[in-house]
């Protein structure tokens, strides 16, 4: 008489390397069949594994190991990592500034924002930061003082002069 078959909803199985050393411990040692532990073992338990799923984990980790992740096939990446390690060495040399810098020198037919985000995954900021005028008290005090000289007369012509406004003055 054959098990019932689990029941739909349940959520997918996520191999993890935790899952992988389980499958091998009740397998080699336990001696349980897959069987038993798609359907009986704690870590398997209310999640949609089969005895198929649990015997294509079983040798993928019996070949490679409990870390191997497959390959999967995609679209290769524009910069090889050579060719980004020497960039990095660039910077870290002071021969490049920046991401857009590194990109004149060694990717001109890659976009810039590439070459950003390809830093950015090797943990380097890619661009460097604009100066910004800080705000302190002396700036302030200078910049209120200047702003209330200018409009002291409060003329509606200096103020749409400055603003380049179409505001009406208000006529009584």
């Amino acid at each position: 008489m054959s098990r019932p078959k689990k029941p739909a909803g349940l959520p997918r199985i996520k191999m993890t390397p935790t899952k992988h050393r389980a499958i091998l411990m009740y397998q080699d040692e336990c001696h349980r069949s897959f069987n038993w532990i798609a359907n009986e073992a704690p870590l398997f338990q209310n999640t949609s594994a089969n005895h198929t799923t649990i015997s294509k984990a079983y040798d993928a980790t019996q070949q490679h190991g409990c870390y191997y992740k497959l390959y999967r096939p995609g679209r290769p990446p524009v910069i090889s990592e050579k060719d980004l390690d020497q960039g990095i060495a660039d910077l870290d040399n002071g021969d490049a500034t920046d991401g857009a810098n590194l990109q004149w020198k060694w990717f001109i037919s890659i976009s810039h924002r590439t070459v950003y985000n390809s830093l950015h995954r090797h943990g380097l900021l890619g661009f460097v930061r604009h100066q910004k005028a800080t705000l302190n008290i002396c700036n302030f005090a200078s910049c209120s003082c200047n702003f209330i000289a200018k409009y002291m007369d409060n003329s509606p012509e200096l103020l749409m002069q400055s603003n380049r406004t179409t505001i009406q003055p208000y006529k009584i």
